[in-house]
């Protein structure tokens, strides 16, 4: 998950992270998404849960993932952790 926030060319949505996470880690879930089922809440703190609170979705006019703070991406750049 980390990766895929750290390296994609452009600010991802909150559902684009969810479901390609889902895709490499569970692929027999994939099929059409059922808002009734997986709400934008449901992805929101999953998001977090799994990051362990160190990337967040950003709401408002145009939803986006972020690490919560710039030094999250500099350590991971720098130490070459990932």
């Amino acid at each position: 998950m980390l990766q895929w926030v750290l390296l994609s060319r452009r600010p991802l949505k909150p559902e684009e992270l969810f479901f390609a996470v889902l895709t490499g880690t569970t692929p027999e879930y994939t099929g059409p998404w059922d808002r009734s089922k997986i709400t934008g809440h449901i992805i929101q703190r999953r998001i977090t849960a799994s990051s362990k609170g160190l990337i967040e979705a950003r709401t408002g006019d145009t939803a986006s993932i972020q690490f919560i703070h710039l030094s999250v991406n500099d350590f991971l750049f720098r130490n070459q952790r990932l």
